[in-house]
């Protein structure tokens, strides 16, 4: 798969980030990146064709909720941003075929709303027997 990550599929992946995202670890800014693009691009390249590509640590940030807590929220480093869309882009294009039509998680042109109007859609013109409800609220937080 990493012969599918050229400079142009890392470059493509550049152009996607946020322009005001904030900084991870490393403190590199979009802005910052983008001076020497080209230069960033090729040296990026290098080690993920060889597979020595090794992400950074994550900096972590809590954002608050509109119940007074806090939501812990991981910001990767710009690079890992990159690399990270460019084999989402990939990975995309060889698996996205094979998804049956109902996912609508993290889905290119597919939101929660259109869930939500599917699933009503269903609901409303079909005998349902069951209805599977979970609340996933806090599944994935971290135990400080």
């Amino acid at each position: 798969m990493l012969h599918h990550i050229d400079e142009d599929a890392l470059d493509r992946a550049f152009r996607w980030q946020k322009r005001q995202a904030s900084a991870g670890v490393d403190g590199v800014t979009v802005a910052r990146y983008e001076e020497g693009l080209t230069d960033n691009i090729r040296d990026l390249c290098a080690p993920v064709h060889t597979g020595r590509y090794r992400p950074q640590p994550v900096r972590r940030v809590y954002i608050p909720k509109a119940d007074g807590g806090k939501r812990p929220l991981g910001v990767p480093a710009l690079e890992d941003k990159i690399v990270q869309s460019a084999v989402a882009e990939v990975l995309s294009a060889v698996y996205e075929v094979d998804f049956l039509g109902f996912p609508y998680g993290f889905r290119p042109g597919r939101n929660p709303h259109m869930a939500l109007d599917a699933l009503h859609t269903v609901i409303m013109s079909q005998r349902v027997n069951w209805v599977l409800d979970a609340d996933i609220r806090s599944f994935l937080d971290v135990a400080s």
